[in-house]
């Protein structure tokens, strides 16, 4: 109990001291009524209240009312005292009230600045000294004695000055310094500090939103019965601590371990880190880049891993304690793995078989650089930036593979690996304590670096290596560019430096591995900058975090938290103080669509984006398994065919809509052969819609997979990633487009042909009419007679009137002839017009503009309105035959009268006929517009 007492003493230290003289000073003309007990905690009796100084006993509130207590913290005992009191503090006490509270963000809210804030640490407490520390991103860890507890804690939470989140530059913007929380082990003296099993004190002092998780461990019957905890809350920081009452090892290592379950993440040592960047070139062109000579065996093939024997590497050798080092397998075992994983048919598609197969299936075709020829080549960021948690990995990333990627449908996607530099001798890294609660003593002890391997370092080199060209001003001011190199065995490694370049030099270097003439990697250049959807690559990563599988749920809360950060290739940094970088509720509602959970209580999440495909994992299974084998051969070879498949949907949007007719287009306008596939020289845009729809059918029934294996975990991978790449849209949207467009091609030539068609009919009618007898019988009918006889009259007067100027004889015999044969067509027309009303609606057709109207609302009669015309149409020439016939001569004038009505009528039939069946011009909208 040496240690208690101890504590009890730095408990009056200068910081109490200071508060209660304030507190006497505020009480005055009374006896103080204040006390200060030196071996118990602290205790201000003011008013029939009991001011806490921000710390409460475990013995002092029982569990059922510490939560209610807590909440109505955030007020310092000086502040409280004042309150209870009636004082107003003065400008001095406001000051140490406030720094009692939250310590440092305490003076940070009082707009001291740096100069003032030391000023008043010295005053208080001596001078300022430097304290060695671990400095993760997200905690700071130290080791200290008793003795000197008081001050070199206080010492420790000192924010940095400079920086973007650094006390000077925060208090210019107006804002708080980001609180970096701090971890402290304490000894009882100055020999046992090097000794983890001899830690008598523990404390944690953070974010306040950690509340529901100590003040768990504040009320746990387990905790209270081996230590005495302190809990004091503030505005902006939460102060957790743990005195135990004797030397116990295994409940350090229990307590630490699952505390920084809950609260070290971005600063979290990386077991294993593996990303795969993909950089989609899009379509070629017709002339495909010549590839350079690769050796023999660089240009994939799978067909003799189906026989590869892997049964002899899937036992392994068993240490004599019981627990094996991690497994390295072989690269032919892998490889057979990855081609049985899939399905038959599929491996035809994504693995170059070494021969055409007989189902005719082209393979994509695989190009990788010799791995010999990778050895000591290193992917680096050489630009740190300006804060110290964000500066680049030491030592770079390894190069593990570069393969160029090649689609028959001439796309070609470029990929390259980067691994970290595995840990060795260290705790977090070992399989015999590696998921122990013992796996966070190399954070101390110093084997290797930490901050070297911590996730946001490699959360930031993953944003950093995927962009292709910067697109926002903003990139620079949040630090989102950083310079990158290769560095080979060339004297001159390429490097990228995007404030004097404008696209990522490592891109064309790689580039230049493969493509033999300097042209194509300007034009792929090219395309990237002009064509691309996307400024910044795609990513397939794997983080294998140290530590076991979270325990409880605040664990696995920042679990989710961070997983969701890494997933859209954020950092850390990005964030607002302690939370996702977009709002709560949109990330978790995100989560719900992109997160696929089987093995989250084993402690790995695996997220899908149209941007990344992100797997995090906290268990051995994990670092063996999954990120170093599973992640970027099995899953990366899905992601290879979603992201062609991607580029193909788009290649095929584009195609489209160059092969759309513009309203600027003349008939039967070209398409030049460079915008679409093939030789399209010389053809028009009706012929390149129908080859482009003949390969969209076959890409769909022979190349477009929605099942890839029959490994269940395999489906459902598979179903997220096409759902977050938005497949099934895609593909109904050129579905949709293509269709569209050939009914506006195929409503454009069933206008001409109509039209044609109408004229042929009416010539075969009229060349039919020349040999029908009845011609004379018709000239004999009444309407016939009548206007011979009219016809006579009107020729007799116009020949009179021509006679003043020549004399002209013409005989009448063929005028009275072409008028019978006039009653006739128009009869024949009548019929005519019948019979294609008839064929029409036999065979379906219709308007295309009326078929659209009619599912517009308030429009579905215009259709039935033209029928009912049509149908009086045909009544009243009905009537008119049957009037003509009965009147015969006896009525001249009513003769004439139905003649008259029977053209203007007959006319009429004409504009309703076409109004409803002459195919007027489809808009060829696609889909999306028309809803």
């Amino acid at each position: 109990m040496g240690g208690e007492s101890e504590q009890q003493k730095n408990k009056g230290s200068r910081l109490y001291e200071a508060i209660r003289e304030s507190i006497k000073f505020l009480d005055t003309g009374e006896p103080p009524r204040a006390t200060f007990l030196e071996a118990d905690t602290p205790k201000f009796e003011i008013a029939g209240e009991t001011l806490l100084p921000g710390v409460l006993s475990n013995i002092d509130h029982p569990k059922c009312h510490l939560r209610r207590y807590l909440r109505k913290q955030g007020a310092g005992l000086l502040e409280r005292a004042a309150v209870a009191l009636g004082k107003t503090l003065s400008e001095e006490q406001q000051t140490l009230a406030a720094f009692e509270r939250d310590y440092w963000l305490g003076l940070a809210e009082r707009g001291q600045d740096w100069e003032k804030s030391e000023e008043f640490f010295c005053k208080q407490f001596g001078s300022i000294e430097k304290v060695p520390y671990v400095d993760l991103d997200d905690l700071k860890l130290t080791k200290l004695t008793l003795g000197e507890w008081e001050e070199k804690k206080l010492l420790t939470l000192r924010p940095n000055r400079d920086g973007w989140d650094g006390y000077t530059e925060c208090l210019a913007r107006g804002e708080l310094p980001r609180l970096k929380q701090a971890l402290l082990l304490g000894f009882v003296g100055s020999n046992d500090v090097d000794d983890l099993n001899k830690v008598k004190r523990v404390t944690f002092i953070g974010a306040p939103r950690f509340v529901d998780y100590f003040s768990t461990l504040f009320v746990s019957e387990y905790w209270r019965s081996r230590c005495l905890m302190f809990f004091r809350l503030g505005r902006y920081t939460l102060e957790f601590e743990i005195n135990f009452l004797s030397y116990d090892p295994g409940s350090v290592n229990d307590l630490v371990s699952d505390m920084l379950a809950t609260v070290l993440w971005s600063g979290r040592p990386l077991r294993y880190y593996s990303a795969t960047f993909y950089c989609s070139l899009g379509y070629v062109g017709d002339k495909r880049p010549e590839i350079k000579g690769i050796a023999p065996g660089t240009k994939g093939v799978a067909k003799e891993y189906k026989n590869t024997p892997i049964g002899k590497y899937a036992f392994p050798k068993l240490e004599p304690e019981g627990i094996r080092p991690y497994e390295e397998y072989k690269d032919d075992a892998i490889k057979a793995q990855v081609v049985r994983y899939f399905s038959p048919r599929l491996r035809e598609q994504i693995f170059h078989m070494g021969e055409s197969p007989e189902s005719g299936i082209k393979s994509i075709e695989e190009y990788s650089l010799p791995h010999e020829s990778l050895d000591n080549i290193t992917l680096k960021l050489i630009q740190c930036d300006a804060d110290t948690q964000c500066k680049p990995p030491f030592d770079g990333a390894e190069v593990k593979d570069v393969s160029l990627y090649r689609h028959h449908l001439k796309h070609d996607l470029l990929a390259f690996r980067i691994e970290m530099p595995v840990s060795v001798n260290n705790s977090w890294d070992d399989p015999k304590c590696a998921d122990q609660t013992n796996w966070w003593h190399d954070l101390f002890e110093r084997k290797q670096n930490p901050e070297c391997v911590q996730l946001e370092r490699w959360l930031n080199f993953t944003q950093m290596v995927r962009i292709l060209y910067p697109s926002f001003l903003e990139q620079w001011k949040e630090k989102k560019i950083c310079d990158m190199q290769i560095k080979d065995l060339s004297s001159d490694p390429p490097a990228t430096s995007f404030k004097i370049e404008d696209f990522n030099s490592v891109i064309t270097h790689l580039l230049s591995k493969f493509y033999q003439d300097s042209e194509d990697i300007d034009r792929a250049r090219e395309r990237l900058m002009d064509e691309s959807r996307n400024d910044r690559m795609f990513v397939n990563v794997a983080y294998a975090l140290a530590g076991p599988v979270p325990s409880n749920q605040w664990a696995k809360q920042e679990f989710n938290r961070i997983h969701h950060i890494a997933l859209h290739v954020d950092r850390q940094k990005d964030t607002s103080p302690g939370e996702f970088a977009y709002s709560r509720q949109f990330c978790q509602e995100q989560q719900k669509y992109q997160v696929y959970r089987r093995w989250e209580e084993l402690g790995s999440l695996h997220g899908f984006t149209d941007h990344s495909h992100v797997y995090m994992g906290l268990s051995r299974e994990a670092r063996e398994r999954i990120a170093p084998i599973h992640v970027p051969h099995i899953y990366g070879r899905m992601t290879v065919l979603n992201l062609f498949y991607q580029s193909l949907f788009s290649g095929y949007e584009f195609k489209i809509s160059e092969a759309t007719p513009s309203s600027t287009d003349k008939e039967g306008s070209k398409t030049p052969k460079q915008e679409l596939g093939g030789s399209r020289e010389g053809k028009t845009k009706h012929d390149i819609l129908g080859k482009l729809r003949d390969e969209f059918m076959e890409f769909t029934n022979r190349y477009w997979f929605h099942e890839v294996t029959e490994q269940q975990q395999g489906k459902e991978i598979y179903e997220l990633q096409s759902r977050a790449m938005g497949f099934k849209e895609s593909h109904n949207i050129v579905k949709e487009e293509i269709e569209k467009t050939e009914d506006y091609e195929k409503c454009k030539v069933r206008d001409r042909l109509t039209c044609v068609g109408l004229v042929i009919t009416f010539a075969a009618v009229f060349v039919g009419l020349l040999s029908v007898d009845a011609i004379k019988e018709i000239i004999g009918m009444p309407v016939a007679a009548y206007l011979i006889s009219l016809t006579k009259q009107a020729f007799l007067v116009l020949r009179d009137v021509l006679s003043w100027f020549k004399p002209a004889v013409c005989s009448l015999e063929p005028i009275t002839n072409a008028l019978a044969f006039m009653v006739q067509f128009v009869f024949s027309m009548l019929l005519t017009t019948t019979v294609i009303f008839l064929f029409i609606r036999m065979l379906g057709l219709g308007n295309a503009k009326l078929h659209y109207l009619m599912r517009m609302p308030g429009l579905g009669n215009i259709k039935l309105h033209y029928l009912l015309f049509l149908t009086l149409y045909q009544v009243i020439i009905l009537v008119c035959f049957v009037v003509l016939g009965l009147v015969g001569f006896d009525s001249k004038l009513l003769i004439g009268i139905t003649t008259l009505l029977f053209v203007i009528v007959s006319l009429a039939g004409l504009i309703l006929f076409k109004k409803l069946f002459l195919p007027e011009r489809c808009t060829g909208l696609d889909k999306r517009y028309e809803d």
